[in-house]
Order: C-alpha cells, then sequence, then structure tokens
C-alpha cells in the first residue's frame, strides 16, 4: 500500500511521507494512526448527505439527494477543497450590456434639461443633460423614489426623439445601456453611456424610459453551535492526532434568526466537519438563495472566514468547514458561531417614462 499522510489544514490523505511538506499548501503532513484511515472526502459527503436526507421531508428528499450529492459531491470530490471567494454578486437575468468605448469630453454638443416625467411605480425620472460626442453620448437621469439601500444597474428600452416622433439617436432605441449611479439618497443621479451620438442635438423633444433596473444588496442569518470537547484549532507548528472517526457528546445545532427567504433544512456533524443544508423558503425566484452560490460568511468571537459553499439547480445550498476554525473561541466545548448569506437581486420597475420639453 502507498505512504500515505494526512494534512492538518487541507483536511486531506495525501501520498506522501509524514513529516514532508503537504504539495497543496506547504503544511506538514502528519501521520496517520495504526489501522486509521480517513475517508474519501466524496465518501465523507455521501455518508453525510445520507444522516441529511433522513431530516428532509420526505416530498423533497429525492430533488435534494440528487441535487446536493451533484454540487456537493463536484466540490468536495478529489484533490484540495478551493473555498469560495467574495465577488461582487452573482450573475443577474438583467438584459445583456451593450459595450461602448467612451470616447471622452463631449466635442458634439452638451444639452441640460430639467424635464420630469410622471410617476410610474413608485419611481419619477428627470432628464438632466445629454452630452454627444463622434461615436456615442451620454445621457444622464435623475431617478427618485428609490430605497435608500438600492442602486440603479440600468435602464432598458431608451430613445431620444424629436418634435415629430423621429428616432435621434443614431441606430435607434437603445434595449439596454449599464449605468452608472452617483447617489446615495432617494433620487440618484445616474450616468448612461448610449451606443451612438445624438442628432440633431437641438431636436430633442422627449427621452422614453421603459424599465429602470434596480439591484439591492440582502442578507439573512443564522446562529449555530457546536458541541466538541477537546477541539483544537489547526496549528502547522503542532503536531496533532488525526481526529478519531467518533465523538461521544458532540453535536451540531444550525437555526435562523432572521431568515426572511432562506430555511436551515438539515445539519450533519462528522469528524469535525460541519455541514448544513439552506434551503429557500417560499418562491426560489423571491429568495437569497435564488442566485448560485450565495456568498456565505461564518463569524464568531476568534475569527471570521468563507466556508466552502455549494448549490443545486433548486437553490438547494450545501455549507461546509472544519471545526478547528471555530477553536479558540470554545466554553466547556461549545463554539458558537453566526452564518451571514448575503446576495444581490436585481429587478426591473417598470414604466414607461417619458421626458419631455414643457408645452
Amino acid at each position: 500500500m502507498a505512504r500515505q499522510a494526512w494534512c492538518p489544514r487541507c483536511d486531506e490523505l495525501r501520498s506522501a511521507r509524514a513529516g514532508s511538506p503537504c504539495p497543496a499548501c506547504s503544511s506538514t503532513l502528519l501521520r496517520l494512526p495504526a489501522g486509521e484511515r480517513r475517508p474519501t472526502p466524496a465518501g465523507w459527503v455521501a455518508a453525510a448527505l445520507d444522516g441529511l436526507r433522513a431530516l428532509l421531508p420526505a416530498a423533497r428528499t429525492l430533488a435534494v439527494g440528487l441535487a446536493v450529492v451533484a454540487v456537493v459531491a463536484g466540490a468536495f470530490a478529489a484533490g484540495r477543497v478551493t473555498r469560495a471567494t467574495p465577488s461582487a454578486g452573482p450573475v443577474t437575468t438583467s438584459p445583456t450590456e451593450t459595450t461602448v468605448d467612451d470616447s471622452g469630453p463631449a466635442t458634439r454638443g452638451d444639452s441640460v434639461y430639467g424635464w420630469p416625467s410622471r410617476e410610474q411605480n413608485k419611481l419619477s425620472l428627470t432628464l438632466d443633460r445629454i452630452q454627444v460626442r463622434e461615436r456615442n453620448s451620454t445621457l444622464t437621469v435623475k431617478v427618485s423614489g428609490l430605497a435608500a439601500d438600492a442602486t440603479v444597474a440600468g435602464l432598458r428600452g431608451v430613445s431620444i426623439t424629436g418634435k415629430d416622433g423621429g428616432q435621434l439617436l443614431r441606430g435607434g432605441p437603445v434595449e439596454f445601456a449599464p449605468s452608472n449611479d452617483n447617489g446615495f439618497s432617494s433620487q440618484r443621479q445616474v450616468d448612461v453611456l448610449l451606443p451612438g451620438p445624438v442628432e440633431p442635438l437641438a431636436a430633442v423633444a422627449a427621452v422614453t424610459v421603459q424599465g429602470v433596473w434596480v439591484t439591492r444588496e440582502i442578507s439573512e442569518e443564522a446562529l449555530g453551535t457546536v458541541v466538541h470537547p477537546g477541539l483544537r484549532r489547526l496549528d502547522e507548528s503542532v503536531q496533532v492526532e488525526v481526529p478519531p472517526p467518533t465523538c461521544r457528546g458532540c453535536s451540531l445545532e444550525v437555526r435562523c434568526t432572521s431568515c426572511r427567504t432562506m430555511q436551515v433544512a438539515g445539519t450533519d456533524y462528522r469528524r469535525r466537519n460541519v455541514v448544513f443544508l439552506l434551503t429557500p423558503k417560499g418562491p426560489r425566484s423571491e429568495s437569497i438563495l435564488r442566485f448560485a452560490p450565495p456568498q456565505v460568511v461564518i463569524v464568531n468571537a476568534a475569527t471570521d472566514f468563507q466556508p466552502t459553499v455549494s448549490a443545486g439547480p433548486d437553490g438547494t445550498t450545501a455549507v461546509r468547514f472544519d471545526a478547528a476554525e471555530l477553536a479558540g473561541d470554545g466554553s466547556g466545548g461549545r463554539y458558537r458561531f453566526r452564518v451571514t448569506v448575503q446576495s444581490r437581486i436585481e429587478r426591473e420597475v417598470a414604466g414607461p417614462w417619458r421626458m419631455s420639453s414643457p408645452p
């Protein structure tokens, strides 16, 4: 049998001699106790899912099982598990953005308007300014009525017309234009780059917007407790023994504290591996789990870190981390932590808004 040693940082078996550096993270590999072999990540996931399935409603067992086996096994199978990294947010369903080249300052006209629209779906728009260049134009619109935590991602169906109703934007109406939101209050100044010059600028009589795409950052929280007497934080300089296959008296509890659109569907704790499942509560399209995967942060008094997160097509999300990350903040072997799930929800507020010259 090939030599094997355990990496305490990666929590993986390596085909190398104990005392040598881990090929993935350079931590010192540790000796396995005689006769002891850690299960493969895929094998552990299967065992954990067996326990979790028993906790899920019977009607969801098959669907959740298939989804989680696919996403979790893919994340935890061969090699070192890679943790999620922060991102600006998940991919949204907004229309495809049109990339245009900003050619610099206005060279073919710059006009200020101040033309308001009527309120539609609690939003009102005011045409502020149009700047025209050789290859493109910048449209500046003020948007009023937004929530304090919302930003404008873009405008849909932008058209610029003259008094006769003819299109003045070269290339015609723009299906979707990404915006630069410059405000932090209920009124935002939004700059939109349009892929063509407005000509003649002096003939502009109205600007119409069919929809406003609004983005909101949202978060929901759960609290967890790991009970594991004698749990120690991983330290590369200290030779720690491989965790025992079972831990009498060890347990994991995760419960929602501010969960409007998600719920904890099951938990499992084996060999220091903390695993819990989150599922949408209500329609997935309205859940914080609607985009896969969401950003998850684990926080306790000793540390904060990002666990491994995998999500299935139905929004079922598996979260996994090593309980040793929590060590150093335990009282009587109890380690409490907070789970913060963050996501970005983007939706379209339908218009239309017509901003036209006063009669």
